[in-house]
């Protein structure tokens, strides 16, 4: 039972490399194809329902027309997990995070907390200068029951 475990043993770490290597170079490339549409940058989300809130996940997220659209980071699919028209988003707040949320979140990041027809919220945090495109990018797009938007933490 031993002999044979030993002796496939380097075939199946040199098959796990192999793997992790395809997959590795899948996630690269599939980054590249998002990004070369351009518009794209770093962010993580999360998202809320009534009973609860789930964790945040990376991810990267880019504006097209009139739609935000936010990819996983660690996919390989090229399809966005998350599309939200800008009719239909309000900007709730924006803020430095604080407490446990600043060591779940890289330094520097800003958290843009967004609601989707009333009925949905999501937390997205990005860098400074993103969360600043944001709020001018839904702000371009404002309806008379679109929030004030203060730009003072920039």
């Amino acid at each position: 039972m031993i002999g044979w475990l030993v002796a496939y043993l380097p075939g199946l770490l040199l098959a796990l490399v192999g793997i992790c290597v395809c997959l590795t170079i899948g996630l690269i490339i599939r980054r590249r194809l998002l990004c070369a549409g351009g518009g794209v940058f770093d962010c993580g989300m999360r998202r809320y329902t009534a009973q609860r809130s789930f964790p945040w996940s990376s991810g990267m997220a880019r504006y097209l027309g009139d739609e935000f659209l936010w990819y996983r980071a660690f996919s390989l699919s090229s399809k966005p997990v998350l599309r939200l028209s800008r009719r239909m988003m309000r900007l709730e707040s924006q803020h430095q995070p604080q407490g446990a949320e600043a060591l779940e979140l890289p330094f520097g990041d800003f958290v843009v907390t967004i609601s989707v027809a009333s009925e949905r919220r999501y937390d997205f945090s990005m860098a400074a200068g993103s969360a600043l495109g944001m709020t001018t990018w839904l702000e371009a797009g404002s309806r008379s029951d679109i929030a004030a938007i203060d730009l003072a933490w920039c």
